[in-house]
């Protein structure tokens, strides 16, 4: 076979099997594209003992696509069909991400053993969502980027803390990948609530570290 022949054969394979590929993501996405949803879920293990301090938790999204109005509260990420084109993604229950992660921290709270009673706090812990999101076609990359911050009950700082990650997750090339991140997704996600708070050095010590009564360390 001639060079020039065989040249043109390699691009045709290459293009048959890119064909190929779209069609697989099309097939897998086509016609149940609308209403994609991946339930966030999270079981806290209790550890410690019983804090004598309270805290309160809020959860701010400042995803600016969200705060913007681009994209509802409850948008976690998207697929990519067939040629490219993105459908979004939302929490399985509907609700809105800041919510599903205000409810997991308060769990984890009790787990690690503080009162979660708003009204007797004498801490607050902000978790601002800068950005929470993926992107899946035949792979799918997922990312998050979050602002912690510990408040003592007169609202002075006690501790502040940045968060961020960025995974890359494998699927196939013949069924795409909405079966790795229905199973990737929700472990990322408890892997990024216990950096919150049970694996982050700086917020624990500032949940626990500074006598309610005294001031004092």
């Amino acid at each position: 076979m001639k060079k020039q022949q065989w040249s043109w054969l390699v691009k045709y394979l290459m293009m048959l099997k890119r064909a190929l590929v779209l069609a697989a993501g099309a097939i897998m996405l086509g016609g149940c594209v609308a209403g994609q949803s991946i339930a966030l879920s999270y079981e806290a293990e209790k550890v410690g003992h019983q804090q004598a301090i309270g805290v309160a938790v809020d959860v701010d999204d400042r995803r600016p696509f969200v705060s913007e109005g681009n994209k509802d509260p409850n948008y976690i990420g998207h697929y990519r069909a067939g040629f490219g084109n993105p459908w979004d993604v939302t929490t399985e229950s509907d609700k809105a991400l800041a919510d599903v992660m205000q409810e997991d921290l308060v769990q984890e709270l009790d787990a690690l053993g503080f009162g979660t009673d708003a009204a007797s706090s004498n801490r607050s812990l902000l978790v601002e969502i800068q950005d929470f999101n993926f992107n899946a076609y035949v792979n799918g990359e997922f990312w998050y980027e979050l602002n912690v911050t510990v408040f003592d009950e007169n609202r002075g700082q006690l501790a502040s803390s940045q968060l961020e990650d960025r995974v890359v997750i494998e699927g196939s090339a013949w069924s795409g990948p909405k079966k790795a991140m229905e199973k990737e997704i929700p472990l990322l996600y408890a892997l990024m609530l216990k950096a919150i708070i049970r694996e982050n050095d700086e917020v624990m010590n500032a949940l626990v570290g500074t006598s309610v009564e005294t001031g004092k360390n």
